[in-house]
């Protein structure tokens, strides 16, 4: 396996979140955490703040600049091409990288949040932000089980009753 050679990014600061630098958005199946299993709409966001050697996630190439109801436009699209495809619902937006706190996601959230999705976001724990005490979120975290030092994983998850 070759080493992670993706730099590390700064956050992305005094930025309305109007715009986010996304890698890709796409369907899939969650494969870790608390909805382990469910399908899910995947939202990766470019760009980290660590560069953790062993990553194996390509967050930095086709990276593009969409404004956030573009970002809200394609999610609705999955959702549907989902549900008409496969007779199920894609309700789950995971929000994941890179470093998603590296940029300011806050008004992403509510908008998928007031669409009617379940957010969850895959975020390395060294950021903060909002979500982190917002009463409708909570914290699921886990340690690495590979020996290194890569911080803890942390998921937010906004929108549970």
């Amino acid at each position: 396996m070759a080493l992670n050679q993706q730099p590390a990014e700064k956050p992305v600061l005094n930025e309305s979140g109007s715009h986010l630098d996304v890698h890709s958005i796409f369907p899939t199946i969650q494969g870790e955490g608390p909805f382990v299993g469910e399908n899910c709409i995947f939202i990766r966001l470019a760009g980290c703040n660590l560069q953790c050697p062993m990553c194996d996630t390509d967050y930095t190439s086709n990276r593009k600049q969409m404004h956030i109801e573009e970002i809200i436009r394609t999610v609705k699209d999955i959702h549907n091409q989902v549900a008409h495809t496969y007779k199920r619902e894609c309700n789950l937006v995971v929000i994941t990288g890179g470093e998603p706190f590296r940029q300011q996601i806050d008004f992403l959230v509510e908008l998928l949040l007031m669409h009617g999705r379940r957010v969850q976001i895959e975020t390395n724990g060294t950021l903060s932000s909002s979500y982190g005490t917002a009463g409708r979120s909570r914290f699921v975290t886990r340690a690495g089980t590979d020996g290194t030092a890569v911080p803890a994983k942390r998921e937010v998850v906004a929108g549970i009753t």
